[in-house]
């Protein structure tokens, strides 16, 4: 933040040329002096979601983001934030000490296959691939089985008609060997419908993770980040809070009773949705009934100037800077 510091001068109409030269010089100097300023140690931290406020149709949503301690006044980027934020509601506060000196919010696009949704959609899918992969390999590993006991069971049938030919049938290791080859044979088949049950499901999560992926890398999407600017000291906490929208709650009454009864049970809940682009882990959260859209606009503030008597023919230059644009304004008046 820069400051400026100007006072009141009085001065002869003769000397108004020079005058224009000092203020000029002034604001050079001024200017230089932000450019100075304007070197600021960049840190990247979004910090963590503790308490979120669910309104009806928005939600307050606070993060809180350690900073470090610092010589020089530091900038950090919070670098993204949910879809659905609202951008004139983002602001921040110092604890422990820390002064923030301002927050500015910034959006970029980002196309939709670097988005971290569609990156963690790729991981499910190559998992899924994997998965299908190895199901694929089980199946065949259980027909080769299958395959071998078929051609058990055709050669113990001709082993037994051979026996049965010559007399020597065993019937004994052929009901032995019966058994097994039909118990082996009902538990692979057992098995390999599992696997085609579980292959099924797996291919139709495959098709819509792939089916999601390509509705979200197919176009580009905005990305809000924040850049909040505190001042040189020692470390301590950010508050950054802000709007969103696409969330919200409402009432929801469950009424039971007895009809011998005189009295009856009302259960209050609260269903709560939440669309916002982001997640609500592990956080302080706070149902209400309040409004935060509803505002009112404070009155305008109308300058009131005081300059000392002086006598005619005398100029009384009255200073004021303001900041737009980086850019400084003055206004000369005359008696």
């Amino acid at each position: 933040m820069q400051r400026y510091k100007f006072s009141m001068f009085l001065i002869s109409t003769a000397q108004l040329s020079s005058c224009f030269v000092f203020f000029f010089l002034a604001g050079s100097c001024f200017s230089q002096t932000g450019e100075t300023n304007s070197k600021l140690e960049s840190q990247k931290n979004s910090g963590k979601i503790t308490k979120v406020t669910l309104y009806r149709d928005q939600a307050l949503v606070t993060r809180e983001i350690s900073v470090v301690a610092g010589e020089t006044d530091r900038e950090i980027s919070v670098d993204r934030l949910p879809v659905e934020v609202v951008v004139e509601s983002v602001y921040a506060q110092g604890l422990g000490g820390l002064q923030v000196r301002g927050v500015r919010v910034g959006k970029r696009t980002v196309s939709g296959t670097d988005l971290p949704e569609a990156k963690d959609l790729a991981k499910d899918l190559e998992s899924v691939k994997l998965e299908i992969t190895e199901l694929q390999h089980k199946q065949k590993a259980i027909k080769k089985q299958m395959s071998y006991i078929d051609g058990l069971m055709n050669f113990s049938a001709v082993s037994t008609a051979s026996d049965l030919s010559r007399g020597v049938l065993d019937s004994k290791s052929l009901t032995e060997l019966s058994q097994f080859t039909m118990k082996t044979q009902q538990g692979l088949s057992d098995e390999l419908f599992r696997y085609d049950q579980q292959l099924a499901s797996k291919e139709e999560n495959k098709a819509g993770l792939e089916q999601q992926l390509v509705l979200l890398t197919a176009n580009s999407t905005p990305i809000h980040h924040a850049n909040v600017t505190v001042a040189a000291g020692p470390a301590g906490t950010i508050q950054l809070s802000y709007l969103v929208s696409s969330c919200g709650w409402r009432t929801d009454y469950t009424v039971s009773g007895s009809t011998t009864s005189e009295q009856v049970n009302l259960r209050y809940n609260a269903m709560i949705q939440q669309m916002s682009g982001e997640d609500w882990n592990q956080v302080q959260l706070t149902l209400s009934t309040a409004s935060p859209s509803v505002s009112s606009t404070g009155p305008a503030l109308t300058p009131f100037r005081v300059g000392p008597e002086c006598d005619r023919g005398t100029a009384v230059v009255v200073a004021k800077a303001e900041r737009s644009n980086s850019t400084v304004f003055w206004w000369l008046s005359r008696r």
